[in-house]
């Protein structure tokens, strides 16, 4: 009598958006699964089966009725030498896992250095899915891309450059820049407020680019600083106050030395 164990067969209980930036966007079906109370011997008998398929990682899910129960460590299983045990003799049943609305950012700090190449994603429980190693390392570099275009002033694209249209880039680009136009008005009107002074000593109009273009220059040295530390969870909300403190001490260093 065939062992009820499938792999690659799970059917998603969900519609999945791939422009979300979450778990289920992300996670996979390709991974083994085997009943909680089957012997060692019928474990062996079945992952050597699948062995000539390409994607068997070192990771066997334990599942009831899609309740995942436990993990299997593939090198585990191989080496037990009683195999009339129960496979849930050598599970683990405490792991990492993460749910499926779980946004990229939280999972980027979470499985940065959880040191696992299969990540379950439950769902009240159920095994709905799965990160393997090429899923983590999308969402470690997708994280790293949207903080990136942040940095640059730009709003995170949701397509490759290439599939963009200059319409879509004109929306993610133009936010920010109005912004900055209107910060230049502001800056016009207070050089304004100054044009008998700068009409008495003309020479301080030279300084003018000069200014402007350090204050930009000094402003992406901080943006890069801050937006790396909050990549990698070393700052957040909470740290505002403190931030606004050193930024201002360090700023009246650098004008000192200018």
């Amino acid at each position: 009598m065939a062992l009820p164990i499938q792999q690659n067969t799970f059917k998603p209980r969900y519609h999945v958006d791939q422009t979300n930036a979450t778990a289920a966007s992300y996670m996979t079906q390709n991974y083994m699964t085997l009943p909680e109370h089957i012997s060692v011997a019928e474990a062996k008998k079945v992952f050597l089966e699948k062995l000539e398929e390409n994607s068997i990682t070192n990771q066997i899910f334990i599942t009831t009725n899609d309740k995942l129960m436990g993990i299997l460590s593939v090198k585990s299983l191989l080496k037990y030498p009683n195999e009339s045990d129960s496979i849930n003799q050598l599970m683990q049943p405490n792991f990492f896992f993460v749910a499926p609305g779980d946004k990229r950012t939280e999972l980027a700090k979470s499985l940065h250095d959880c040191g696992f190449d299969l990540v379950p994603v439950l769902d009240k429980g159920l095994l709905v899915g799965a990160l393997s190693e090429r899923e983590i390392d999308r969402i470690l570099e997708d994280d790293a891309t949207e903080d990136a275009q942040l940095q640059g002033g730009s709003l995170p694209l949701d397509k490759p450059y290439l599939q963009m249209t200059p319409f879509a880039l004109w929306k993610k680009r133009s936010v920010w820049l109005l912004l900055l136009f209107i910060a230049e008005a502001y800056t016009s009107t207070v050089i304004k407020s100054f044009e008998d002074q700068l009409e008495a000593v003309i020479a301080l109009a030279f300084f003018i680019p000069l200014l402007v273009g350090t204050g930009g220059n000094s402003g992406t040295q901080i943006t890069s600083t801050i937006v790396r530390s909050m990549a990698i969870g070393e700052l957040s909300i909470n740290h505002i106050w403190q931030v606004l403190r050193q930024e201002m001490s360090t700023a009246v260093l650098i004008a000192i030395t200018l």
